[in-house]
């Protein structure tokens, strides 16, 4: 039953978030002009999904690079702890 509420809950204000962002949402006329044809608009904003996704993907590898090198500099640290 709480766990029905606490899920009831987190809808409700998930809800409350989105209608916030749909009263909040104002059309970028420069950057999509109304006058633009709909197939232009749509590729526009597929251009900067894929952009957006390319640079996604390199922050991904960058940190799974840190986090390897981490790992790497722990084990060669408790690797010498233990020979010395």
């Amino acid at each position: 039953m709480c766990s029905q509420i606490a899920l009831l809950r987190e809808s409700l204000t998930r809800s409350d978030d989105r209608l916030r962002i749909l009263r909040g949402f104002v059309w970028d006329d420069p950057k999509y002009p109304a006058m633009s044809t709909l197939r232009e608009i749509v590729d526009d904003i597929h251009t900067q999904v894929l952009e957006i996704e390319d640079d996604l993907k390199d922050q991904v590898n960058y940190w799974e690079g840190a986090w390897e090198l981490i790992k790497e500099f722990k084990d060669s640290g408790s690797t010498r702890q233990q020979v010395t």
